[in-house]
């Protein structure tokens, strides 16, 4: 399915494709495949709710771009809540770049670019894959991926963030691979865990970090492996 099929005399960067993006995505019922374009489609929010659905990009040419508020505390950008999901060879940005977290939530449920899975509820989130995505900009964090197994961050670039560039959160067997991360006010990446739960069996390899204030951190992380990244200017 392509957004554009759900909607009609549209401009991009300009008109309004929330409605048409989400009507693609939950109108694959059993899963499936919504593409975009090379484009920049104008949205405010989006959900994926629907297990094994994937939205694919045609390359950082095509482009998400919010029009979220960057100064007041807001939803997650782009959320997954459902299994067997894939982010694939787009871009997402902001259409007014934030600049500050201060005063914001610091939930990973809230003000986040691309939020998976749930830190409130110990509902499981399997097999999220992110790959080959560009986000430019957040509030809070690039990629948060809370509560999931078997999750795959793979070959992005995440750039200009408020917070932590990739954040799990009581995820378990993560593998973050040949990421280019650049510029965050926290940590690049940095596993997180909560009372009684943990960052199990992750693999943090061969990703290049710069401009950060912690390269790789880990607050309650188990049997983790870092091993051939780059880090510089941190």
């Amino acid at each position: 399915a392509y957004p554009e099929w759900f909607g009609t005399n549209t401009t991009p960067g300009t008109t309004d494709m929330t409605n048409p993006i989400q009507y693609a995505i939950t109108a694959l019922s059993s899963g499936g495949v919504v593409k975009l374009s090379t484009t920049t489609y104008a949205f405010t929010y989006l959900t994926i709710s629907t297990a094994n659905t994937t939205l694919e990009g045609e390359g950082w040419g095509s482009v998400l771009q919010t029009s979220a508020s960057p100064s007041v505390a807001t939803a997650t950008i782009l959320r997954v809540i459902a299994n067997n999901v894939t982010l694939r060879n787009f871009k997402m940005t902001w259409k007014t770049m934030p600049s500050s977290q201060d005063a914001l939530s610091t939930s990973i449920e809230k003000n986040d670019t691309i939020g998976i899975g749930y830190v409130t509820t110990a509902t499981k989130i399997l097999n999220p894959i992110v790959e080959n995505v560009y986000v430019y900009g957040a509030k809070q964090h690039g990629i948060s991926i809370g509560y999931s197994d078997n999750a795959q961050i793979i070959n992005n670039r995440v750039e200009e963030v408020y917070g932590t560039g990739i954040f799990p959160y009581n995820t378990q067997n993560i593998r973050i691979t040949g990421n280019f991360i650049y510029r965050t006010m926290d940590a690049a990446i940095d596993l997180q865990s909560g009372t009684g739960a943990y960052c199990d069996n992750a693999t943090i390899s061969h990703n290049i970090i710069s401009g950060a204030s912690i390269g790789v951190g880990s607050h309650g992380g188990r049997n983790v492996t870092i091993s051939g990244n780059a880090i510089d200017w941190t």
